[in-house]
């Protein structure tokens, strides 16, 4: 359906700074780019929207877009989140306005992995505290409270891309894993994988 509709599209505007390489593709398409440095409030973007007549947005997750941002931008027919959620966005009045709405449930997910696994680590060494503690010139030379993850046991809530590829790489790192999803397929994908499935 996207590919139909980029035949059809002219100008895109791109919000919020979602990577570079997107705006030669778009270019490649024959649509015109415009790319906001800022992040603009809703007037702000309800202006360019009007000005440039773009018929897609490109944003990820922090700019909200309202039921009067539709309605202001008649021109507008599709929304592109890169990013998984589609909270941003009044989703109802998308539809009501008929603008798709899209998300990338893929392109960040390893980012998110890689933060969920540096932050067990560090909140399990307790480093957030020892930061604080080191910059007001304390040496707290102590394992107290502080733990490595090998043998430890994660809780997954959610067996979707990321919680899958969290899984693994957890696993990877001598931890055990339970998880919760309410989905039968994804409780089948997680007792294959040999983790612990969770009633509630």
């Amino acid at each position: 359906v996207a590919r139909i509709l980029m035949d059809r599209f002219n100008a895109a505007v791109i919000i919020e700074s979602p990577h570079s390489s997107l705006d030669p593709v778009l270019a490649a398409a024959g649509i015109a780019v415009h790319r906001l440095d800022a992040v603009p409030n809703e007037g702000a973007l309800i202006d360019v929207l009007r000005k440039t007549g773009a018929q897609v947005l490109f944003k990820r997750s922090q700019v909200r877009i309202s039921r009067e941002l539709l309605n202001a931008c008649p021109d507008l027919h599709a929304i592109q989140l890169c990013c998984i959620g589609s909270d941003s966005v009044d989703v109802t009045a998308a539809s009501d306005a008929g603008v798709l709405v899209f998300n990338d449930p893929v392109s960040n997910g390893r980012s998110v992995v890689e933060l969920a696994i540096g932050h067990l680590i560090a909140l399990s060494r307790r480093l957030y505290e020892t930061d604080v503690a080191m910059h007001s010139n304390e040496w707290q030379k102590t394992a107290s409270g502080r733990y490595e993850i090998l043998g430890k046991t994660l809780g997954i809530v959610g067996l979707g891309n990321i919680g899958r590829a969290t899984a693994r790489a957890a696993e990877s790192m001598g931890m055990t894993i339970r998880f919760y999803d309410n989905r039968l397929v994804a409780q089948e994908v997680g007792v294959e994988m040999g983790w612990e499935r969770a009633d509630t």
